[in-house]
């Protein structure tokens, strides 16, 4: 598949197919993917935490704003997402987001197509307390 079919094929999908289930290994895969991806002055900065099993999925599910601004509630019932890559900022290795912010879209956009390329997609969330989403994951504070 080259880059023009993956952007056509790429969308942001809001209803899952909770019937099929993806592993650890494939999630790697496309943080892999991601960590091979251009970086601002190769800080590597961005950490990632991945959610593939329903205890911890109905930890950050609540915690996230789908498409708000559309009037509906989405997604439906019983079509919630069955997995989960949180990218996370460690500002241990550098305080400053505006490299981050940067970054977080490249890594997010890598991901994205690396789902397509599989046969899957996602939807890029962005509407989330950081604050509540590390407490709920238990993460390190930086």
């Amino acid at each position: 598949m080259n880059i023009k079919e993956l952007c056509e094929k790429n969308r942001s999908i809001r209803n899952f197919d909770r019937s099929y289930r993806t592993d650890k290994e494939t999630l790697l895969s496309f943080i892999d993917n991601a960590r091979l991806s251009p970086s601002s002055v190769n800080l590597q900065q961005i950490k990632y935490f991945i959610s593939c099993d329903d205890e911890t999925n109905e930890k950050i599910f609540p915690l996230l704003g789908f498409a708000k601004k559309l009037k509906i509630t989405l997604p439906y019932k019983g079509k919630e997402p069955v997995a989960y890559i949180v990218i996370c900022h460690d500002k241990s290795v550098a305080e400053n987001c505006n490299m981050f912010l940067r970054d977080v879209g490249i890594c997010a956009q890598t991901i994205m197509f690396s789902a397509v390329e599989k046969g899957l997609n996602g939807c890029i969330v962005g509407n989330f307390s950081p604050e509540k989403l590390a407490a709920a994951l238990s993460l390190p504070e930086n």
